[in-house]
């Protein structure tokens, strides 16, 4: 054959190698059952990912970045955690009087917000219970 005698057994190795490899991959493709982790595809209870755990509010979180990016909320940039938002979308306002030149301007700002959005600006009133409110001022800076 003409092989030297160190080509055969080099030639041996690489053969021993690929048989055991294929052997290998045989037993571990056909001994599925000893393995206790679910294949990904499938979910573990109480987790996403099949391995990932969440706390409550974690998962409360999550599902509501899911359902604002239904609603098309995720869409208009706007902020999916509840805690940062104006409540009821309201935002109560004050046109101090160093604004007042500006007023009309102001309130075509908002009256365009208001029909393209669901934000809208009542003047603020404390007998209405706003407590928060944004103020208009011409300062500075």
């Amino acid at each position: 054959l003409g092989y030297r005698s160190e080509e055969l057994v080099t030639m041996l190795h690489i053969q021993s190698i690929c048989i055991f490899v294929m052997v290998a991959m045989f037993v571990h493709g056909t001994n599925t059952a000893a393995s206790s982790e679910p294949p990904e595809e499938t979910e573990s209870p109480d987790t996403i990912e099949s391995d990932i755990k969440l706390t409550d509010e974690q998962l409360a979180e999550i599902e509501s970045i899911i359902a604002d990016e239904a609603s098309g909320v995720g869409a208009r940039k706007a902020i999916t955690s509840l805690s940062k938002r104006w409540n009821n979308a309201i935002v109560p306002y004050v046109i101090s009087s160093t604004s007042q030149s500006d007023s009309t301007v102001i309130r075509k700002a908002m009256t365009y917000w208001e029909s393209n959005t669901c934000i809208r600006f009542p003047p603020y009133n404390s007998g209405a219970g706003h407590s928060d409110r944004i103020n208009f001022k011409k300062d500075y800076g």
